[in-house]
């Protein structure tokens, strides 16, 4: 039985709950009873719950919600589909009616008037709201407007309605074909493996918020059996003690876990009202067996303790499930008792790592075989039925088919009646089934069983106390015979200390609701009346989190909150409820007891002589150890430690370096014994080391019981004993038996990967043994054949998603469904073992492995053709026959293979005969030796072995590995599957739905994740265990009590604000009421929680209230309506109070809470704690070594000591993950965004340089390949090609070779990428401390680099990989000085890296990368690499301009060097805040920019721009005029050539009905060449014209070919050239070239001069010119207006001066060029250069379109009078899309981002000055700066502007005509223009009320 939980989603997701109910004939009308129930088809209504109800009120015209009424489908669209209240609908349409029969107003400024019906409508809204209505995304995608097009074309097609319901395969087979036409269109290619699922899950993708979430609770099958076969009342007592079970624990999560969050980042957790909850009870499975379980929809919507609507904290809902299906089970159970004295007995599970089930005693297991049996039935032939979809499809099915797949499985192997069936039916059905198990008399007796169990009370309890009955104390036993629940205190304390000892056996810290479960698990099993329950376990817990079974893990804080902070229970509201962890004094003294055991040095060692020897002796043996495996052996043989830890990454050699380990140790008189976690490990062991081997548990047990194995008598001072797979043994385990050996004196090595499979028990001791006291680390991955894939698995290990790119690139990812991945693994491993590799294959569970191995079995047997003989049941519930491979479940000593090795756990053998008394006789696949397992050993620990877990798999090595995975894995297990093949290593990935009905409610159905979303979400899962130690130590770690500090304090000033605000009459109601009347919306925009909090803290400070506080904001300055967050403009416009608070960006104490003495008092610690830590930080990164430094810092390294220390600070106080690696994380807002950009701004100049590597290496992507930079991982790899330069290797020619490889896949490009550079730069070696290792030509670098930069080199994480790649370079024949010669050379040592040398921060990865590449022998691809790829577009003019294009992350500007030093000197430890003095003044802002607009007026007046040019150049010459009438014959030609090919059906396709010049060039070479020659024109004109080109043999062939070709006019109409598309069916890098292709040069035709589409505007010259990208959007355009709107696009260059002087021509005032390139990143920096180019001449506007919309898309899409209608209604100003541009930049760097309100003004300062105040307002809105700030750098940008300006118009004066001299009328507009910024306009606002409450002041 259990309670399980996963989200629910907005919208529709609820809507299985309601389809499922009972209709009959009526709908969900008054309950007909209990008799109705009984006979309706379908199941019960649902019913509300929950304390919450009664803070929904009772609105007008509505009746109050109640416990227990009954659920509509409407009231759960309104709650779990809008966010709404149930009876919404309701509630508006009785204000509307009241409303209608309201009078008029009769005074004030509305007499006389009615409400507007949309005032009434938002008032209403208003009242029906509970908070933000849910975001839900019911917009179709267009592939879904694509798929029903389609659908509705084959209707017509066969003469149906278009909304005929299509056959389920066709509709399948039609989204197939409409998938891959629109991949093909988008992507110019077919799709590859695994592509077309996930660009069918991204189209159909969309995301909406979380609605609630889905509790269900389902009792043991016994329980559902029991209730089917039973007379019905005693099924209606079953479901009563169910439905008191279920409404028992919703209210003690109610109790418990009903929590919301408030303040920054929900930073305080606050109680609430209750739970707003509907249950819905059904009664049988998908597969149609018994199964009474409830689903209770719980609601994210929760009400505060002052009636605010807020979302529930989900945090604690999770943490708390386990305890509350533990209380659900042990309710139930008492329940039952009570009700029915059925009993309950533990029933053990196949799987033994999993927990005993408690079923009914009495109720037949066989009965439950049945009910279980047709669901594996009905998986298999859908199973089936997904394989068959996939490969008639070639893609996994949709949510939508594969719940239909689902449904045919259903009926296929179904022999009753489908649903909806009434409960009668069901009842009938289920003892027809039970009757063909048990016979017609067995049913009786089964229930007459169940309901008089024969269990004494002995047997009940059982171990529940952890000893045997009989041996606990005399009156615990009383108690318990007596079965009143009155146990005494000592059984109390008892079973809190066995709680206590279970759960630290699985973990080393727990939680409340760890200790909850237990005790919940331990109080059912004893004869405790259902009343006493709930208080046992509540006194058992306690007492188990008490400190006299558990101790706090951290120190409280020292600053405890006062009564206004603290929840109703007492607790903090910075506490998250249950957060609390707890440890055990015998956890702590295990984990201390191995970490004073590590610093012992007593210990044997070997001599380094001795070592040297072995090392020799290995080499000889043909076994060479590089540096790190040598290192180690070193360092474990002669340390003399007692106990020292080796960390040993998958693969890393670690058997090679233990075997020559134990070869130093023993030849100098020692002996060496090994121990493992598991037997298996164990044998492994005894085999590579060669010696005695046995588990660890064989050691502890013997400890345990005084039995100790044989070898333990040997152990002595001179014994080593090597620990291996350590990681996977338990702290208590490792520590008892680490104790005993070293008393014996013998010497201890733990071996293991802290990042591989953990123990099962507490663990996690291995990272306090590396942080403590070090470890030896193998550093250099050797298993692996490809460097690129070894590198790969250290990023998986990290859990670095990066690592995906690989696998993507490599073909190693495959998705399917649980079946058919499961089917695809089995394949390959077939074909690998068929050819003769070595392969495994893996699955994460034990039912994926049966499957997988029965697949198996069954194919060997049909493979031999040979009668398998008789066959013997295993324990996973198949037959084994000779010949199958089996392994071996239970490790048992008393079968014995030789005088020291036995039948252990997870041996694999082979069946040599199956023997008649069911025994086997097996022989193992390794040792070959042969055994016979007994028939009890092999019915009960004998299962197939062809598969393996992965858990099995830790430690085997093969060529190649498969691995299964169904999304919910760890990292750590991910990382092990994909680690164990040499060669190659494959993952399986059941991405697509399961089809279950049950499923229809969770997001990841409605939108499902991708396989690589799954991927990645593994990744994120980290599972290794953290030790007590470990947690104590990053609890009380400066940085981490900083941030607690911090947020504590940022939060309380405005939450104790709100309070007094509300004590003084000043109500939340007020300020909200007040918001929405400025603008309607304001308190649903993202920022009004910001917003609130700062307008408590201004009003206190001020003396004011928070209305009038607003409504100032509200009207110094213009709001901007389509600003994207409202509320964090204004936000932006609040005053900063003046003060010292702690930290610079924190606020100050407003005096008005200094009046509570407990406020000041709590407020004055917290301040003075902060000051403390920050100290404390400062103090931690003055110590900072390269060794210690964290990952984020190590390019900080050479900044200034204080600079420094305040990053550190900040990203501390801010909670900046430790795995972001940007300097200051994520962008913030207010007083946090302008401190951080001050320190952003320090950095750059303390780092100059360091963030142009962005904009650089985005020029280079976009030339060669722009995918790169959909990547979310193109900023990563920016870094390595960064880090590639500054080490003086060719960065660009690397990225260039890898590219063309091959095809880059569609998902991680750059990560893709990456890996194929990171192929051939060096070995893949673990970053790791690693200082210890000094080979001898380490002197090298010391006279090289000098002693300290030495030093810094040798202390650096990547020394590691420079002695790696030396020693590869020694192998293939360097000497170590030539090769470190060479490498320190290139990194430049005498220069600063400002002049071009590398950063000593960057030195040790440089000289790696060097040397690697220095020794790459001239067989590698990268030796002879091609030249720079120079496409032909790729002119000057089309190069983005670094100053003007809002694309770029533009370049920050440095501060002023005489200005660096005073930012740093305000920066001392702790970091103080300069204040608001240090700002610019509004007043002075304003002077700067009269006197800006002043020098453009009159620079307009002295330096006039040039006159228009004319618009019409003639043809000149002979020549032309005779290449031009070459082009009219080939044009007229082509056109002939186009009726009937694809070109022409392809035109009508993408604008059906314009009328377009077009033409076709046919497919031969010579077809356009011979027709002209044969019409007098020669084979020089021909090439001259553009039209052929000469081969290299000197023929000549059509310049185009097979493509539709389009004529290019001159702006008279003269034909100058053609643009040519190709065919769509060619895709890129073929030989039929690029997709458009235009005439060469000519001395007609050139594409710097030359605009398409401009002849169309001497036909209507006041047309408005639209610059598009391509021809047809021209076409386009100009066909869909009719002459309103001229489509122009530039032909393969961006637009040009020449271009823009045709243009303007055209230009007046009432026609300006509108820009409508596309929407993306190329169309983006087409619009920026347009908007340069034409600026200087007029104001050009905007026309946005859909995200991967062009014009000529819109045209095909939704015709052309819809086209005319987007390009009349969608422009804006030019300006105005570049500066949302900057200000939306997504950008991973704080330091750019920063100056995007720079980067703006350089767009306003090129507008005419009368424009300025109102683009400085836009820019203060979207980018949040203050508004002197954006004043001060428009004007400053405007001066720089004229400057240009008139020195460009100076320069071309001499070749225009002479201007007129200045007329006073322009003057007057000069000084017009001046004034007119002196009257800056502002928005009226309403008033704000004014408080009736006291002043604050």
């Amino acid at each position: 039985m259990t309670a399980s939980i996963h989200k629910l989603t907005a919208g529709d997701g609820y809507t299985y709950l309601t389809s499922q109910v009972a209709r009959g004939d009526r709908t969900h009308g008054k309950s007909g009873g209990l008799d109705a129930y009984y006979t309706e088809q379908g199941e019960t209504p649902g019913v509300w719950l929950g304390r919450g109800l009664e803070g929904l009120g009772t609105p007008a015209g509505t009746a109050a919600l109640v416990a227990g009424s009954q659920v509509t489908e409407g009231q759960m669209l309104a709650l779990f589909g809008e966010g709404r209240h149930p009876n919404a609908d309701a509630i508006e349409r009785a204000m509307v009616r009241a409303a209608a029969a309201t009078p008029p107003a009769t005074r004030g400024r509305n007499a006389g008037k009615r409400l507007t019906p949309e005032q009434v409508q938002r008032r209403a809204l208003a009242v029906s709201a509970l908070g933000r209505r849910y975001a839900v995304n019911d917009a179709p995608s267009e592939f879904r407007v694509e798929c029903a097009k389609a659908f509705a074309a084959v209707n017509e097609r066969d003469g149906l309605p278009r909304d005929w319901a299509l056959p389920a395969d066709q509709r399948a087979r039609i989204r197939t074909e409409v998938a891959t036409r629109m991949f093909v269109a988008e992507h110019s290619r077919t799709p590859g493996a695994g592509e077309l699922d996930r660009w069918i899950i991204k189209a159909s993708a969309a995301p909406t918020a979380v609605a609630g979430y889905d509790i269900t609770f389902s009792p043991v099958k016994s329980v559902s059996a029991l209730w089917a076969i039973a007379p019905r009342h005693i099924g209606v007592q079953i479901e009563a003690a169910h439905d008191d079970a279920v409404r028992d624990v919703l209210a003690w999560l109610e109790d418990q876990v009903a929590f919301t969050r408030e303040g920054a980042q929900g930073v305080r957790q606050v109680n609430t009202t209750g739970l707003l909850a509907t249950a819905f009870t059904h009664r049988d499975s998908r597969a149609g067996d018994p199964d009474l379980h409830t689903h209770v929809a719980v609601s994210n919507k929760v009400a505060t303790r002052d009636g605010r609507w807020l979302a529930l904290d989900g945090r604690v809902v999770y943490r708390a499930m386990v305890a509350a299906s533990e209380r659900y089970n042990t309710r139930l159970e008492a329940g039952l008792v009570a009700r029915l004295g059925v009993a309950f007995t533990e029933t053990p599970q196949p799987d033994v790592r999993r927990r005993a089930v408690r079923e009914v005693v009495g109720v037949p297991p066989e009965l439950l075989t049945r009910w279980s049996s047709r669901r594996a039935a009905i998986e298999s032939a859908r199973a089936d039925l997904a394989a068959t979809f996939m490969a008639t499809h070639g893609r996994t099915p949709t949510p939508v088919e594969a719940i239909k797949l689902a449904q045919q499985a259903n009926l296929a192997t179904r022999q009753r009646k489908h649903e909806p069936r009434s409960h009668a039916e069901q009842r009938q059905q289920w003892a027809a089934e039970a009757a063909e198990v048990l016979g017609a008399a067995g049913i009786g007796a089964a229930v007459q069983a169940a309901l008089t169990p024969a269990v004494t009370v002995p047997t009940m309890v059982g171990g529940t106390f952890g000893v045997p009955f009989d041996e606990l104390p005399e009156p615990t036993r009383r108690a318990l015979l007596a079965g009143a629940g009155d146990l005494p205190d000592q059984a109390v304390e008892h079973l809190a200390s066995v709680c206590v000892a279970t759960v630290s056996q699985g973990r080393s810290r727990w939680q409340v609701w760890d200790i909850r479960a237990e005790a919940e698990r331990r109080v059912r099993c004893l004869p405790v009346p259902a009343a006493r329950v709930t208080a046992l376990v509540d006194a058992v817990t306690s007492a188990a989190v008490s400190d006299r079974h558990s101790i706090r893990v951290g120190d409280p804080d020292p600053v405890p909150e006062p009564a206004a902070l603290r929840r109703v229970d007492g607790s903090s509201v910075y506490e998250v409820a249950g957060s609390r962890m707890f440890t055990s004094p015998a956890i702590l003294a295990a984990e201390g007891s191995l970490i004073a055991a590590a610093a012992r040095l007593d210990g044997r060692a070997v001599t380094s002589a001795d070592v040297e020897i072995a090392l020799l002796e290995s080499v000889a043996n043909g076994l060479t150890l590089n540096p790190a495996q040598a290192h180690m052996v070193r360092d474990l043989a002669c340390s003399g430690r007692r106990l020292q830890l080796a960390i040993a990454p998958a693969g890393s050699g670690k058997t090679t370096a233990m075997r020559v380990l134990a070869a130093a140790w023993t030849t100098t008189g020692g002996t060496v014994i090994g121990l493992a976690p598991t037997a298996v490990a164990a044998a492994g062991l005894r085999g590579e080391i060669n010696t005695t081997s046995d588990t660890l548990a064989a050691l502890t047990h013997g400890l345990a019981t005084g039995t100790l194995p044989g070898w333990a008598a040997t152990v002595d001072a001179s014994t080593l004993v090597i620990v291996d797979e350590a990681g996977m043994a338990g702290t208590l385990d490792l520590a008892a038996g680490v104790a005993w050996l070293l008393e014996r004196g013998a010497s201890v090595r733990l071996v293991g990967d802290d990042q591989q499979l953990a123990s099962i028990s507490a663990g996690g001791v291995l990272r306090d043994l590396a942080a403590t006291v070090g470890a030896s680390t193998l550093s250099e991955l050797v298993r692996f054949s490809d460097p690129a894939e070894a590198a790969a698995t250290l990023a998986l290990r990290a859990g670095d998603a990066m690592a995906l790119g690989f696998y993507v690139d490599n073909d190693r990812v495959h998705v399917g469904d649980a079946g058919t991945t499961a089917d695809g693994a089995y394949l390959a491993w077939q074909n690998d073992r068929q050819s003769g590799r070595d392969a495994v294959m893996l699955a994460p569970t034990r039912e994926t492995v049966t499957a997988l191995n029965t697949r198996a079995q069954a194919d060997r047997i049909t493979g031999t053709g040979i009668d398998p003989g008789t066959g013997v049941d295993l324990s996973d519930g198949t037959r084994g026959y000779a010949g199958d491979i089996v392994v071996t479940r239970l490790n048992d000593r008393r079968l014995t293979v030789t005088a020291t090795d036995f039948v252990k756990n997870g041996d694999r053998w082979v069946i040599e005969a199956v023997n008649p008394d069911g025994s086997l006789t097996v022989r193992h696949l390794r040792h070959r030796r042969a055994v016979t397992l007994p028939a009890p050993y092999v019915h009960a620990s004998t299962e197939l072995g062809y598969a393996s877990t992965v858990h099995g798999a830790q430690g085997i090595t093969a060529d190649a590995c498969h691995v299964v995975v169904a999304g919910t894995e760890s990292r750590q297990l991910l990382y092990v599957a994909m680690t164990r093949g040499r060669h190659d290593n494959h993952v399986y990935v059941s991405a697509a739905p399961s089809g279950d009905l049950h499923d229809l409610t969770r997001p990841a159905t409605l939108t499902p994740p991708t396989d690589l979303d799954m991927l990645t979400s593994i990744l994120a899962r980290d599972d290794a265990q953290q030790s007590a130690s470990s947690a104590v130590r990053d609890l009380s770690t400066p940085a981490a009590r900083l941030q607690r500090a911090a947020a504590r304090y940022r939060d309380a000033i405005p939450a104790l604000a709100h309070q007094l605000l509300e004590e003084s009459g000043q109500t939340d109601a007020t300020l909200t009421a007040y918001a929405e009347s400025l603008r309607p919306g304001l308190t649903t925009s993202p920022a009004w929680a910001t917003l609130r909090d700062r307008l408590a803290v201004a009003a206190l400070d001020s003396g004011q209230t928070p209305a009038q506080v607003l409504h100032e904001a509200a009207t110094a300055q213009l709001l901007v309506d389509d600003a994207e967050d409202l509320a964090a403009v204004l936000a932006s416009r609040l005053p900063t109070p003046a003060g010292s608070p702690p930290l610079p960006w924190l606020p100050t104490i407003p005096a008005a809470l200094l009046q509570r003495p407990e406020w000041a008092a709590y407020l004055h610690a917290l301040a003075e704690h902060v000051t403390t830590m920050s100290d404390d930080v400062h103090t931690q990164v003055a110590a900072w070594t390269t060794d210690t430094t964290p990952t984020w810092a190590r390019s900080l390294m050479d900044l200034p000591d204080q600079l420094r220390a305040a990053v550190a600070v900040w990203r501390a106080a801010t909670d900046v993950p430790a795995t972001d690696h940007r300097f200051l994380g994520e962008t913030r807002r207010g007083p946090e965004g302008t401190y951080q950009r001050r320190l952003a701004g320090a950095i750059t100049a303390a780092l100059p340089g360091h963030s142009t590597h962005l904009q650089v290496w985005t020029t280079v992507a976009e030339q060669i390949a722009p995918a790169l930079l959909d990547d979310s991982y193109w900023p990563v790899l920016v870094d390595q090609l960064d880090a590639l330069s500054r080490a003086g290797l060719p960065a660009r020619d690397l990225l260039e070779a890898a590219i063309a490889e091959k095809a880059l896949p569609l998902e991680f490009p750059a990560a893709s990428v990456w890996w194929r550079m990171r192929r051939h730069i060096g070995p893949a070696v673990l970053d790791a401390a690693s200082s210890a290792i000094r080979p001898a030509w380490s002197r090298v670098l010391v006279d090289q680099l000098g002693p300290a930069r030495a030093e810094r080199v040798f202390t650096d994480p990547a020394w590691s990989s420079v002695v790696a790649a030396v020693h590869r370079a020694t192998v293939a024949g360097w000497s170590p000085e030539q090769v470190l010669s060479l490498a320190v050379d290139a990194t430049h040592p005498d220069l600063t890296p400002a002049e071009g040398g590398t950063a000593t921060s960057d030195l040790a990865r440089a000289l790696a990368w060097r040397v690697s590449i220095a020794a790459t022998t001239p067989t590698d691809p990268y030796a002879d690499l091609p030249a720079p790829l120079e496409p032909d577009w790729a002119d000057e003019e089309y190069l983005p301009d670094l100053d003007h294009d809002p694309d770029w992350t533009p370049t920050p500007h440095p501060a002023p060097v005489d200005e660096i030093p005073d930012f740093v000197d305000e920066i001392p430890a702790p970091v103080e805040d300069t204040g608001p003095a240090a700002l610019p003044t509004m007043a002075d802002a304003d002077a700067a920019l009269n006197v800006a607009a002043v020098e453009r007026a009159l620079n307009d007046i002295l330096y006039p721009p040039a006159p228009r040019p004319q618009a019409v150049i003639p043809l000149e010459s002979p020549e032309q005029i005779r290449l031009a009438a070459l082009n009219r014959a080939a044009a007229d030609y082509y056109a002939g050539n186009l009726p009937g090919t694809w070109a022409a059906d392809y035109l009508q396709q993408r604008l059906p009905g314009a009328p377009v010049a077009a033409g076709y060039a046919p497919a031969g070479w010579t077809h356009l060449v011979d027709h002209l020659r044969a019409h007098g024109a020669s084979d020089t004109e021909l090439v001259a014209a553009g039209l052929a080109r000469t081969t290299s043999r000197g023929t000549l062939i059509d310049a185009f070919r097979d493509r539709l070709v389009l004529p290019i006019n001159s702006p008279d109409g003269t034909i100058v050239g053609f643009v040519a598309r190709r065919n769509p069916t060619a895709g890129d890098n073929t030989p039929a070239g690029p997709k458009y292709l235009n005439t060469t040069t000519t001395p007609l035709y050139d594409k710097g001069t030359t605009l398409y589409g401009i002849h169309h505007l001497k036909q209507h010259p006041h047309a408005t010119p639209v610059l598009v990208e391509g021809p047809l959007d021209a076409e386009a355009v100009t066909a869909a207006s009719h002459g309103r709107y001229i489509g122009v696009a530039p032909l393969g260059t961006a637009l040009t001066d020449a271009h823009v002087s045709q243009l303007r021509t055209h230009i007046t005032p009432d026609t300006p060029v509108l820009v409508a390139t596309d929407p993306d990143n190329a169309g983006r920096k087409a619009a920026a250069n347009a908007y340069w180019r034409l600026i200087e001449h007029h104001t050009p506007g905007y026309v946005s379109f859909p995200e991967d919309i062009d014009p000529a898309d819109y045209y095909t899409n939704h015709g052309p009078d819809a086209l005319t209608t987007h390009l009349a209604t969608h422009t804006r100003p030019l300006a105005n899309a570049l500066i949302d541009r900057y200000a939306t930049s997504d950008t991973a760097w704080a330091q750019v981002q920063l100056h995007a309100a720079h980067n703006a003004a350089q767009v306003v300062a090129a507008l005419p000055p009368e424009q300025w105040p109102a683009a400085i307002d836009r820019i203060v809105a979207t980018t949040h700066v203050l508004p002197e700030v954006a004043t001060l750098e428009v004007a400053d940008a405007a001066t720089n502007h004229t400057y240009e300006q008139r020195h460009h118009r100076a320069q071309h004066a001499s070749t225009a005509p002479a201007a007129e001299p200045p007329q006073e009328a322009t003057i007057d507009a000069a000084m017009r223009a001046y004034r007119a910024l002196q009257r800056r306009t502002t928005t009226p606002a309403a008033e704000p009320p004014q408080t009736s409450g006291p002043s604050l002041t």
